[in-house]
Protein backbone atom coordinates (compact mmCIF):
# COMPACT_ATOMS: atom_id res chain seq x y z
CA UNK A 1 0.00 0.00 0.00
CA UNK A 2 2.66 2.88 0.94
CA UNK A 3 4.58 1.52 -2.68
CA UNK A 4 0.63 2.28 -4.30
CA UNK A 5 0.39 5.96 -2.56
CA UNK A 6 4.34 6.81 -3.97
CA UNK A 7 3.04 8.62 -6.98
CA UNK A 8 0.41 10.22 -5.54
CA UNK A 9 2.37 11.42 -2.38
CA UNK A 10 4.68 13.09 -4.97
CA UNK A 11 1.93 14.48 -7.22
CA UNK A 12 0.70 16.26 -4.25
CA UNK A 13 4.04 17.64 -3.33
CA UNK A 14 4.20 19.02 -6.23
CA UNK A 15 1.07 20.56 -6.75
CA UNK A 16 1.31 22.02 -3.05
CA UNK A 17 4.41 24.22 -4.11
CA UNK A 18 3.21 24.65 -7.90
CA UNK A 19 -0.55 26.44 -5.71
CA UNK A 20 1.62 28.27 -3.49
CA UNK A 21 3.55 29.71 -6.29
CA UNK A 22 1.08 30.54 -8.23
CA UNK A 23 -1.22 31.87 -5.41
CA UNK A 24 1.89 34.57 -4.27
CA UNK A 25 2.74 35.84 -7.22
CA UNK A 26 -1.30 36.38 -8.30
CA UNK A 27 -1.40 38.17 -5.00
CA UNK A 28 1.87 40.53 -5.19
CA UNK A 29 0.81 41.22 -9.09
CA UNK A 30 -2.46 42.24 -7.35
CA UNK A 31 -1.23 44.11 -4.62
CA UNK A 32 1.43 45.68 -7.36
CA UNK A 33 -1.80 46.85 -9.38
CA UNK A 34 -3.28 48.54 -6.59
CA UNK A 35 -0.19 50.68 -6.29
CA UNK A 36 1.19 48.62 -3.29
CA UNK A 37 4.97 47.45 -3.83
CA UNK A 38 6.12 45.63 -0.44
CA UNK A 39 7.18 42.10 -0.73
CA UNK A 40 4.36 39.77 0.47
CA UNK A 41 6.31 38.67 3.49
CA UNK A 42 6.28 42.08 4.87
CA UNK A 43 2.37 42.39 4.26
CA UNK A 44 2.34 39.33 5.99
CA UNK A 45 3.88 41.14 8.74
CA UNK A 46 1.77 44.74 8.34
CA UNK A 47 -1.24 42.77 8.84
CA UNK A 48 -0.67 40.60 11.18
CA UNK A 49 0.60 44.21 13.57
CA UNK A 50 -2.61 45.82 12.47
CA UNK A 51 -5.10 43.31 13.34
CA UNK A 52 -2.90 42.24 16.65
CA UNK A 53 -4.23 44.17 20.73
CA UNK A 54 -2.70 47.36 20.43
CA UNK A 55 -1.19 46.75 16.67
CA UNK A 56 2.03 45.20 18.43
CA UNK A 57 3.92 42.06 19.34
CA UNK A 58 7.12 40.70 20.18
CA UNK A 59 9.68 38.92 17.51
CA UNK A 60 8.96 35.99 18.91
CA UNK A 61 5.69 36.24 18.65
CA UNK A 62 5.89 37.61 14.88
CA UNK A 63 8.23 34.08 14.11
CA UNK A 64 5.12 31.61 15.93
CA UNK A 65 2.29 33.28 13.63
CA UNK A 66 4.29 33.46 10.97
CA UNK A 67 6.32 30.29 11.43
CA UNK A 68 9.45 31.57 10.09
CA UNK A 69 13.03 31.93 11.20
CA UNK A 70 14.16 34.54 14.56
CA UNK A 71 16.47 35.51 11.32
CA UNK A 72 14.10 36.09 8.64
CA UNK A 73 11.52 38.16 11.04
CA UNK A 74 14.58 40.24 11.90
CA UNK A 75 15.51 40.81 8.01
CA UNK A 76 11.69 41.60 7.58
CA UNK A 77 11.48 43.98 10.80
CA UNK A 78 14.79 45.44 9.97
CA UNK A 79 13.28 46.69 6.86
CA UNK A 80 9.98 47.62 7.60
CA UNK A 81 11.64 49.64 10.35
CA UNK A 82 14.13 51.59 7.46
CA UNK A 83 10.64 52.23 5.50
CA UNK A 84 8.95 53.84 8.55
CA UNK A 85 6.21 51.01 8.84
CA UNK A 86 6.91 49.52 11.99
CA UNK A 87 9.21 50.68 14.95
CA UNK A 88 10.95 48.93 17.31
CA UNK A 89 9.17 49.67 21.16
CA UNK A 90 11.95 48.53 24.34
CA UNK A 91 10.14 47.34 27.11
CA UNK A 92 13.46 46.81 29.15
CA UNK A 93 16.13 50.33 28.91
CA UNK A 94 18.72 49.60 26.24
CA UNK A 95 21.31 49.77 28.28
CA UNK A 96 20.04 46.37 30.24
CA UNK A 97 20.75 44.53 27.09
CA UNK A 98 17.63 43.03 26.88
CA UNK A 99 17.50 40.31 23.66
CA UNK A 100 16.10 41.91 20.37
CA UNK A 101 14.05 39.78 19.71
CA UNK A 102 11.78 40.05 23.12
CA UNK A 103 11.30 43.79 21.77
CA UNK A 104 7.75 45.06 20.89
CA UNK A 105 7.70 45.92 16.99
CA UNK A 106 5.18 48.31 16.37
CA UNK A 107 3.30 49.16 13.33
CA UNK A 108 3.17 53.14 12.69
CA UNK A 109 0.69 55.15 11.29
CA UNK A 110 2.01 54.93 7.82
CA UNK A 111 2.47 51.26 8.41
CA UNK A 112 -1.49 51.25 9.37
CA UNK A 113 -2.50 52.90 5.97
CA UNK A 114 -0.45 50.98 3.96
CA UNK A 115 -2.44 47.66 5.49
CA UNK A 116 -5.41 48.97 5.53
CA UNK A 117 -5.20 49.46 1.83
CA UNK A 118 -3.37 46.01 1.84
CA UNK A 119 -6.62 43.99 3.32
CA UNK A 120 -9.21 44.79 1.29
CA UNK A 121 -6.72 43.93 -1.67
CA UNK A 122 -6.40 40.47 -0.47
CA UNK A 123 -10.35 39.71 0.67
CA UNK A 124 -10.82 40.49 -2.89
CA UNK A 125 -8.20 38.48 -4.24
CA UNK A 126 -9.16 35.44 -1.50
CA UNK A 127 -12.73 35.63 -2.71
CA UNK A 128 -11.64 35.66 -6.63
CA UNK A 129 -9.54 32.30 -5.99
CA UNK A 130 -12.79 30.91 -4.05
CA UNK A 131 -15.18 31.01 -7.17
CA UNK A 132 -13.10 28.15 -8.66
CA UNK A 133 -15.14 25.93 -6.05
CA UNK A 134 -18.52 25.18 -5.42
CA UNK A 135 -19.59 26.24 -1.90
CA UNK A 136 -19.79 22.21 -1.42
CA UNK A 137 -16.31 21.83 -3.10
CA UNK A 138 -15.06 24.88 -0.67
CA UNK A 139 -15.98 23.05 2.39
CA UNK A 140 -14.67 19.36 1.18
CA UNK A 141 -11.30 21.14 0.40
CA UNK A 142 -10.80 23.06 3.63
CA UNK A 143 -11.17 19.88 5.45
CA UNK A 144 -9.09 18.55 3.68
CA UNK A 145 -6.25 20.96 3.73
CA UNK A 146 -6.96 21.00 7.63
CA UNK A 147 -6.25 17.08 7.77
CA UNK A 148 -3.34 18.10 5.71
CA UNK A 149 -1.82 20.13 8.22
CA UNK A 150 -2.65 18.53 10.85
CA UNK A 151 -0.60 15.95 9.83
CA UNK A 152 2.48 18.19 8.50
CA UNK A 153 2.42 19.87 12.08
CA UNK A 154 2.74 16.26 13.60
CA UNK A 155 5.40 15.32 11.18
CA UNK A 156 7.13 18.62 12.48
CA UNK A 157 7.26 17.18 15.83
Amino acid sequence: MQFELGPAALELDKRIALTEAARNAALVRRFRKNGLSKALAQYTVLSHLSFSEDHQMTQIELVRRLRVSPSDISRLVRSLERDGLVRRVAKSPPESGADRRLRYVSITDQGLELADRMVPTTLNFTMDLAKAFTAEELQTLLGLLARLQARAETLNS
